[in-house]
């Protein structure tokens, strides 16, 4: 057979297998009227079944259509018959399971341990996160306990202007027991602070009053520290003395300070 003759053929082949619309239409038909009259048998077949159903072997309730090759309605049914076939275990059976629980329970590390508090000291269980266990015994000790370190951390990363320790340098030339970054009260400390005078100097830069752009810096943060602070450093009977850089400088800071004090130098005492 040669090329043009070939052609020809299928030509005619697919021109024979090609469906018209009405033939479209008719198969269609005859898809859908298949599908319905399957799904009629299924809707008869499960009426019958449902008229008297298969029973379960040991609750004697009806097992579903979908579950009829099955002898239990369900998996605790199956499992009830077989104990039941089984019988009762023996002691030796029993002694023999309580000894290897035992035994994987003692393998197993202790879901619970004994823990002190680190903020209150009280005694409490805690459940080990991998390699980590919770230190503290309750969300106010453990807000407490990052209070804590917050501070630790404040007072160890020490940055200091250079107008502030102008001011440092004043203050020493009136007042010789001048001390700058001391603690004070609970771990908070001052900027600059005249124990014999109860004054604690907060010498405030603009991340004290304006969001910074860098990313460790929050405003929110800054300034609730700075209000447990000056908190707790006026209750425990310090003169809190808070000096702006944009409002002051370390002279007239300097000229404020003494003004309230009366320029009375104070010799600390040996």
């Amino acid at each position: 057979m040669n090329d043009s003759n070939l052609n020809v053929s299928l030509n005619m082949s697919m021109t024979t297998h090609t469906l018209t619309p009405n033939r479209l239409a008719v198969l269609e038909a005859n898809c859908k009227r298949s599908s319905e009259d399957r799904k009629e048998k299924l809707t008869t077949k499960i009426a019958s079944y449902q008229i008297d159903p298969k029973r379960c072997q040991n609750c004697d309730n009806a097992i579903a259509y979908e579950r009829r090759a099955n002898k239990f309605c369900s998996q605790s049914c199956s499992a009830t018959s077989t104990n039941k076939a089984k019988g009762a275990r023996s002691k030796a059976t029993k002694d023999k399971i309580s000894t290897t629980l035992e035994a994987s329970f003692a393998a197993k590390p202790k879901r619970h341990l004994d823990v002190n508090c680190i903020v209150c000291n009280t005694t409490f269980q805690a459940k080990p996160l991998g390699k980590q266990t919770r230190k503290t015994c309750s969300d106010t000790c453990l807000t407490e306990s990052r209070s804590r370190t917050g501070r630790k951390s404040a007072a160890t990363r020490v940055v200091r202007s250079k107008d502030e320790i102008k001011l440092f340098e004043l203050c020493l030339t009136q007042f010789p027991d001048t001390q700058h970054n001391l603690a004070l009260v609970d771990g908070w400390d001052a900027d600059i602070s005249i124990p014999s005078l109860k004054i604690a100097i907060l010498w405030n830069g603009i991340w004290h009053r304006e969001q910074m752009s860098f990313k460790n810096h929050s405003l929110v943060q800054v300034q609730t520290r700075d209000n447990h602070k000056i908190a707790a450093l006026t209750k425990d009977g310090w003169n809190v003395i808070i000096y702006n850089d944009n409002e002051y400088t370390p002279e007239s800071a300097f000229e404020d300070l003494v003004g309230r004090t009366g320029l009375e130098p104070v010799t600390p005492e040996l």
